[in-house]
């Protein structure tokens, strides 16, 4: 049996939901004016407090059938009388009460932005090797403190058969799902619709675009045979956000890596933070993430949290830019020193300070992809077959890896002055700036996940 409340609170916003007639001379309450509500008649007789075992036919005018459509202001529904004995088949009047039970999503619930809560508005991936996120919805009549009214087993049942849930898509989820799949634990033909009070959605393997997590939307509606129809009102929406999972385990560091640009060469060692974060920070050429260096084995960066690896003169055919993982949990520095060609500190200089995220991986990046640019913009191939630009010091008069002519180029560099390798790739964090990418972070651990 569910139990629900004889009468309904005073809504801010419009429910939909069935109604019972009784012979206990309860009045209609429905305070949710002037939206379409489809009501279900139960037929309640002079012994019986209810039996919903029983529907009855509407008459003609109001409607005709099972079912009636109307609007909460007709308050002649509150007066309604039955003029048929259906035990004895022969007329008598009496009068019969609807009440009306409105229908509300009971899971996903509250407010993901201002209440989040993991399982409950908030959904992440897991990190197996295909990713999935269970979203257990559930209806339910609202329940009142006092009077209860019992809707018995045959209603339960009319509620599973015709209450049906819909969800937005992620990524390809409702085409050809060759990334993203969707699944309901119940459904009635549609594989995309779900079916019942409490069917699960599950969502399998991580969509491509970091724009495809965030918010999404849980529609409530109801198949009466003639086609489904969505309900209107606030209690048929909910909202819920999905997230993309940060670590191999919460509160780790090694950061999980089950993205679909996995199968690309150019992206095998890259984590899910590096597949949607730089979808923020533009196309980065030959990047590369190097998960270890903080468990002590070999590090591609030394004491750094990111290199362009073409700054080793005798490179050749090495055009990488290798950001360390450190770079994702760690807080970037806020000042650096400035140095001399003979590496003696003359000053320091202010740099953003990104915290620990998305914000100082996504400095790192914008610091190595300088150098990079230093390099490309300032020198050409000299030696070997390849295109990539060759290090050259007879161009370099103070050492610091950018050409004389580049750094003339840039007015606030100064090839005879202090090293501006690093000045310039500081000063390109700068077009990374702090809490502004707040919005795109949907990391498990992220800005916009709950604690």
């Amino acid at each position: 049996m569910l139990n629900v409340g004889v009468r309904t609170p005073a809504f801010t916003a419009s429910f939909f939901g069935f109604a019972i007639l009784q012979d206990d001379n309860q009045p209609i309450w429905v305070e949710s004016p002037n939206d379409i509500i489809m009501f279900r008649y139960a037929l309640a007789i002079p012994s019986e407090s209810l039996s919903a075992a029983a529907p009855f036919s509407v008459p003609s005018d109001t409607g005709g059938g099972q079912y009636h459509t109307f609007s909460s202001t007709e308050p002649e529904l509150s007066d309604y009388q039955r003029t048929i004995d259906p035990h004895y088949n022969r007329a008598i009047d009496y009068q019969l009460r609807a009440h009306f039970v409105p229908l509300a999503i009971q899971n996903p619930a509250g407010d993901p932005v201002n209440a989040p809560q993991e399982g409950v508005n908030e959904f992440s991936f897991s990190v197996a090797s295909t990713g999935t996120f269970d979203l257990p919805a559930k209806a339910f009549p609202f329940v009142q403190t006092g009077t209860q009214t019992e809707i018995d087993e045959e209603t339960t049942k009319w509620l599973e058969a015709v209450l049906r849930w819909e969800v937005d898509p992620i990524d390809d989820s409702h085409g050809a799902h060759y990334y993203t799949e969707l699944r309901w634990s119940r459904s009635q033909g549609d594989v995309l619709v779900g079916a019942g009070i409490d069917p699960i959605t599950e969502f399998i393997g991580l969509p491509r675009a970091n724009t495809d997590f965030g918010k999404k939307e849980i529609f409530l509606a109801m198949d009466l045979g003639s086609g489904m129809t969505r309900m209107p009102g606030g209690g048929a929406v909910a909202e819920y956000e999905v997230f993309f999972p940060e670590r191999q385990t919460k509160g780790g560091i090694l950061a999980a890596a089950n993205h679909p640009g996995l199968v690309d060469p150019e992206m095998k060692t890259w984590p899910n933070l590096m597949y949607y974060w730089t979808q923020l920070t533009g196309v980065v050429p030959r990047l590369r993430f190097s998960q270890y260096g903080e468990m002590g084995l070999l590090e591609k960066c030394p004491d750094a949290m990111g290199c362009y690896s073409h700054f080793d003169p005798f490179a050749a055919n090495d055009d990488i830019t290798w950001i360390e993982n450190s770079a994702s949990y760690m807080d970037c520095g806020s000042v650096y020193d400035l140095l001399d060609k003979n590496n003696n500190v003359v000053g320091s200089a202010q740099a953003p300070g990104g915290a620990a995220g998305i914000d100082c991986f996504g400095q790192v990046v914008f610091h190595e992809i300088r150098h990079r640019y230093g390099i490309w913009a300032g020198f050409v191939p000299s030696r070997g077959n390849d295109a990539i630009p060759d290090y050259d010091s007879a161009d370099d008069f103070d050492g610091d890896f950018l050409s004389d002519d580049y750094e003339i180029w840039v007015v606030h560099l100064n090839p005879d002055d202090y090293s501006d390798g690093h000045v310039d790739a500081y000063n390109a964090e700068w077009d990374w700036p702090n809490e502004t990418h707040n919005a795109d972070d949907w990391s498990d651990a992220g800005k916009n996940h709950g604690p």
